[in-house]
């Protein structure tokens, strides 16, 4: 299987490796594993809203610069989770 769009790909011989340790503690099959990348997907979906939320903020404020630097972080993280979203 190609690496998906979240960046997972089911095999990996270190991917495969990690899931064999874990199913000997954990039950886990393949199954459940074939919908990692959707799982993986949500968690994006879920970490671009909670950034989007958290950058809605008055512009029209003076920040300090640490903080404008900042946010331009936190706006190339949004950009990068919105254009893996829309792959």
């Amino acid at each position: 299987m190609a690496t998906s769009e979240t960046g997972v790909d089911l095999s990996n011989p270190s991917f495969r490796a990690f899931i064999r340790g874990y199913s000997q503690h954990y039950s886990l099959d393949e199954e459940l594993i074939s919908h990692l990348p959707t799982f993986m997907r949500l968690a994006n979906l879920i970490t671009y809203a909670k950034l989007v939320r958290a950058m809605d903020l008055a512009n029209d404020q003076d920040y300090p610069e640490a903080y404008t630097s900042l946010l331009l972080k936190l706006e190339n993280w949004v950009h990068n989770y919105k254009a893996s979203l829309l792959s």
